[in-house]
């Protein structure tokens, strides 16, 4: 039986191997070579959904499972019935991460010398890029040093007041003395 490591590797080899014949197809069919199986793709599409889907339910045993486990790894080359190991990283596969980490952003906003620090239209200067429900943390000088104040709670104003669901319009932080300091903010957009 496979381990729940060996099901997510082969699901991460099948997703790429899926990539790539769908890469090679497009290719193929922009140079006016016709001829391809498409219903080979939605086949092995299917049989990587279905082994994704039984992984997420926490199966690992099951015939089914067995069965679909066997055809992706036989169709990404692994031999009927064999073990991956699961920290072997075949060196012909580069995962690139760049277009995953480029829809995260992170910036500091810097203060300085106030009493009330204000993220003002929520709604246009800063959804675009941070989304609706950003990672907001404060940061105050003390001594010339910045630290992370988790004690003052942020207060959210919303387009339609009282209402969370119409989305942030303004976040404001207040201070009894005068404070410098930087809102990081993080997020993905929408």
């Amino acid at each position: 039986m496979p381990s729940s490591t060996n099901v997510q590797q082969t699901i991460l080899n099948g997703s790429y191997a899926l990539e790539q014949l769908t890469n090679n197809n497009y290719t193929l069919v922009n140079s006016g070579d016709l001829p391809v199986r498409v219903d080979y793709i939605q086949w092995f599409r299917l049989n990587v959904q279905a082994l994704t889907d039984l992984y997420s339910i926490g199966d690992y045993v099951s015939s089914t499972l067995v069965t679909i486990y066997d055809r992706v790894n036989q169709f990404v080359g692994i031999p009927y019935g064999a073990t991956v190991d699961p920290n072997f990283q075949n060196p012909s596969i580069i995962i690139d991460v760049t277009a995953a980490a480029s829809i995260f952003n992170s910036a500091r906003i810097p203060f300085t010398n106030q009493t009330t620090v204000q993220l003002l239209n929520y709604q246009t200067a800063y959804k675009p890029t941070y989304g609706e429900n950003p990672i907001l943390a404060i940061f105050v000088s003390v001594s010339g040093t910045f630290g992370q104040d988790e004690g003052t709670a942020p207060i959210y104003t919303y387009v339609t007041p009282g209402d969370a669901t119409t989305g942030i319009d303004t976040v404001t932080w207040n201070y009894g003395i005068a404070t410098s300091g930087y809102i990081q903010i993080s997020g993905s957009p929408t």
